[in-house]
């Protein structure tokens, strides 16, 4: 399967699952799930939570498997300790990328070098793109995609990609501020999978991008 095709599941998602979705307000998978439904995202959006039975008016999936069919693109939010089997659960039920934004992986020491190899590996092994860990998300306002924060909807010409996620954050806020839109913003953090060369060569193919930033 090519670049782009596996990466349209990341950037132009048909469906997004949210793993670790809270139904707590302030929470960071309360936020990106509310992100995703006021972005206007057309596609289906599944919370999973095995102790929630709504969130946001969306109804609660308990696992992964559990949707059908499977969603193009799951967003990540659980302990570290916990994502290298998750990523086993997305493989194994068909999901075709996943955005990892939970930290403590390699930027935290051995035990979550560790951590990411087998994530990494476990990726590799079902042909699941990942970015992340340790990341921000992935924002595509000509998608209406938005899972990161902050909320960025304003369509433009110029993709951002960005390695740190606080820089990231930084950036949205000034587009915001100065209502500049984007094509396309991802922050990769810790590049277990995709980076910059890849986004590259994506962004390049893509019709609404006329700037890459990095």
């Amino acid at each position: 399967m090519d670049l782009i095709h596996q990466l349209n599941a990341v950037f132009k998602p048909q469906s997004v699952a949210v793993i670790g979705a809270s139904p707590t307000a302030g929470k960071l998978g309360y936020d990106i799930t509310y992100n995703l439904i006021h972005a206007g995202f057309a596609g289906p959006i599944y919370p999973v939570n095995p102790k929630a039975d709504q969130i946001l008016g969306l109804a609660v999936y308990k696992q992964i498997s559990d949707i059908t069919p499977p969603p193009d693109l799951a967003v990540v939010i659980v302990p570290a300790k916990a994502v290298p089997g998750v990523i086993d659960q997305c493989g194994a039920a068909g999901v075709k990328s996943a955005v990892v934004v939970t930290g403590g992986f390699a930027e935290a020491g051995e035990e979550g070098a560790k951590l990411q190899e087998d994530l990494a590996h476990t990726a590799r092994r079902y042909g699941l793109r990942v970015i992340g860990p340790n990341c921000q998300g992935v924002n595509n306002p000509h998608h209406n995609l938005c899972a990161s924060w902050p909320l960025l909807t304003r369509k433009g010409g110029m993709a951002f990609i960005s390695q740190s996620g606080t820089v990231g954050a930084a950036l949205m806020d000034w587009a915001s501020e100065e209502r500049l839109g984007v094509s396309v913003f991802v922050s990769l953090g810790n590049r277990a999978d995709v980076d910059e060369a890849d986004c590259i060569r994506y962004f390049n193919e893509d019709p609404h991008t006329k700037v890459i930033a990095l």
